[in-house]
């Protein structure tokens, strides 16, 4: 397990570069991803057979900006992600996914573009462009479900045992809600000196059929209710700010996992002091045009 060593709160999502993502048929036949203001609706898309996912690394800076953090397996530590686009694709049976297109930028110039996708993603399979979405697209990537929970808590491995997560190796599989059982690429802890706004929850046993009391975050969901929305009810209360330690466990297309025989997961945190409801940060070369699905 790797531990974070930044100021940064820095979580890890699995990503394609935008060069294995190809058009195989329409006017933009050839060309890898770009920016979501110049990609073409109904134009088809393909995963390269030998493409690998890759984990980027991001947290929230001071001044509420995206950046790539310190640990990032993808990507260059320091530079600015931007949310792009929200894109909508459909297979050639009527299957839909959801992707995020995220544009890594260093000065003023886009060095990089990332597809994040909001579910499995398959090779050599052919995705009709159906929509883009330019607006709210960062308020999407708060709502990706990520697998982080405080050390000592205990989560339930692809053979139903629970184990604590600074035990779960690189390698591990675990079980989602759903049964799916889903390899762990990457492990790693990271402290959180949080804000009173953002100070541990309380959860007591029993609460959502817990087996034992829970230290959550308030970004935090547990079957499916966010923490933030049920502080003050019964059997939930928020606690004094405090030094705690989060531990990751990175999957592909993560959902909700049984922790202490209760369904959890965690939204993105950012930064603890700040809220980036306000901050203006232009994605670069004109890629940054508010719209809906077109």
């Amino acid at each position: 397990m790797e531990f974070g060593s930044s100021d940064l709160f820095c979580q890890s999502f699995m990503v394609f570069s935008g060069n294995d993502f190809i058009a195989t048929d329409g006017v933009a036949e050839g060309d890898p991803l770009i920016f979501g203001e110049d990609l073409l609706v109904d134009d088809y898309y393909t995963l390269q057979p030998d493409a690998l996912p890759n984990r980027l690394s991001i947290a929230q800076n001071a001044g509420a900006a995206l950046v790539v953090g310190p640990d990032s397996g993808t990507g260059t530590a320091g530079n600015t992600v931007h949310v792009d686009s929200h894109l909508l694709l459909i297979d050639r049976l009527g299957n839909t996914l959801e992707a995020l297109l995220l544009v890594e930028e260093l000065g003023g110039l886009a060095v990089a573009i990332h597809l994040l996708p909001l579910g499995a993603l398959q090779p050599k399979v052919e995705y009709r462009l159906s929509g883009i979405r330019q607006q709210g697209t960062r308020h999407r990537l708060a709502q990706v479900p990520l697998l982080q929970f405080p050390l000592g808590t205990r989560v339930a491995t692809a053979d139903n045992i629970l184990r604590t997560v600074e035990d779960i190796k690189t390698g591990d599989r675990i079980l989602a809600e759903d049964g799916r059982k889903m390899t762990v690429h990457w492990v790693g802890a990271t402290p959180l000196l949080s804000s009173r706004a953002m100070a541990p929850v309380m959860v007591d046993a029993g609460r959502f059929g817990n087996e034992k009391a829970l230290l959550l975050s308030p970004r935090h969901r547990v079957l499916g209710q966010l923490l933030r929305n049920k502080m003050g009810q019964d059997g939930i209360r928020q606690i004094e700010p405090k030094l705690m330690t989060y531990v990751q466990m990175v999957v592909v297309d993560p959902q909700a996992v049984r922790i202490d025989g209760a369904s959890a997961d965690c939204l993105f945190i950012g930064h603890p002091a700040r809220s980036a409801a306000n901050a203006q940060h232009p994605v670069p070369q004109q890629a940054a045009a508010q719209h809906n699905w077109r």
